[in-house]
């Protein structure tokens, strides 16, 4: 997985917002930097996607989308593009409540 050039993540909602693992990639394709922001402030993602896609990626992380159906969005890198991604995304429950989401993000901008 660290080696992958795909971003693979597990983002923790419930009880608190966290980052339980999230790929190296999302360095080269973001921008340096952008690993350790993640995982020193959680809420990052919600600042650097595009702001049409800010509600899907709440509905996303909060349970209100079709899992089964692939996710496209925009991500602001660290030059300020915006590039675009699909993304297949696992919601995991405990209990019957949505603790965390996990998924392959993939790069198609040049497509």
């Amino acid at each position: 997985m660290e080696s992958s050039k795909d971003i693979i993540y597990c983002y923790e909602s419930n009880p608190s917002s966290k980052f339980r693992y999230l790929s190296p990639s999302i360095n080269i394709l973001l921008g340096q930097g952008v690993l350790e922001e993640a995982y020193n402030d959680p809420s990052s993602p919600f600042e650097r996607i595009h702001p049409d896609d800010l509600e899907l990626l709440n509905e996303k992380i909060y349970g209100g989308i079709d899992y089964t159906k692939p996710v496209i969005q925009r991500w602001r890198t660290i030059e300020g593009d915006f590039l675009w991604f699909e993304e297949y995304a696992t919601p995991i429950y405990e209990k019957e409540q949505l603790v965390a989401v996990q998924g392959i993000i993939r790069n198609f901008d040049e497509r």
